[in-house]
């Protein structure tokens, strides 16, 4: 932002003078002030009291002038320290990434070997079951050669009882052939 003067004739161009400083910025409020009086009006007596006020002013805008300074400094010094301690913050909140990151790198790892371990998990116990029901069909067939067996021994103990009772007849009808031979003969 630049002060800029009207220049005189009615119009309204500007001109374009300085950057706005308190000193120079009085210096010339006061030279516009003082073009309005003429050297008719003014008396050495004016001359010197103006002079002092002009003297008072320079030394007012020059204290006002070392007071911006030093605020300027201090604020400058105080955003560099605030610049610091934001630039301290920024390399912990990259090394707090960082520890993120390596935490998610672990995450994921462990979330695959999680993975890995419950696929071979489910093979191995997809291959038990396999394993378990191989077993229980050979189980089963064991039994139904058992059951047949058993049904086999069955009929082959009633062979054996037929077989026995039909010797026992025979034995009884041989006896009986004999005896009734023996009966005869006598």
């Amino acid at each position: 932002m630049y002060l800029k003067l009207y220049l005189s004739g009615g119009s309204h161009e500007t001109k374009t003078i300085f950057k706005p400083d308190y000193l120079q910025f009085f210096i010339i409020v006061h030279f516009c002030s003082a073009e309005e009086l003429t050297t008719e009006n003014l008396t050495s007596e004016n001359l010197t009291s103006i002079h002092q006020i002009n003297l008072n002013l320079v030394d007012r805008l020059a204290r006002l002038e070392e007071a911006q300074k030093g605020i300027i400094v201090e604020m400058r010094t105080r955003f560099e320290a605030m610049n610091k301690r934001f630039e301290t913050l920024d390399k912990r909140f990259e090394t707090i990434d960082k520890r993120f990151e390596t935490i998610d790198k672990r995450f994921d790892s462990l979330a695959r070997e999680m993975s890995q371990q419950s696929e071979t998990i489910d093979k191995r116990f997809d291959s038990l079951v396999r394993e378990v029901s191989q077993r229980f069909e050979s189980m089963d067939k064991r039994m139904s050669l058992l059951e047949n067996q058993i049904s086999n021994l069955g009929t082959y103990i009633f062979a054996m009882f037929a077989a026995i009772i039909g010797l026992l007849a025979y034995v009884i009808w041989d006896r009986k052939q004999l005896l009734i031979k023996a009966f005869l003969n006598h």
